[in-house]
């Protein structure tokens, strides 16, 4: 594998896990509340995985009612 396919293939990772931890966050507090201790884990591992910029702007999407994906648990 060439080095630019490897740097490629993982941005795309850590985008899909900064997004995938950012609706499991979400979905978790929804169903268990904010102060539920295992959601706490996903809103870790979005904040070390997303650059600020994608969190603004995943959160501006939710809040306009048009982020990619349900977040109903």
């Amino acid at each position: 594998m060439e080095f630019e396919s490897a740097i490629v293939i993982a941005c795309l990772s850590n985008v899909s896990r900064s997004f995938q931890n950012y609706v499991d966050y979400h979905k978790c507090i929804a169903a268990k509340g904010e102060e539920f201790a295992p959601c706490k884990q996903f809103l870790r591992a979005y904040h070390s995985l997303c650059p600020n910029e994608w969190i603004s702007r995943f959160d501006e999407q939710r809040e306009n009612g048009a982020f990619p994906a349900s977040l109903e648990p």
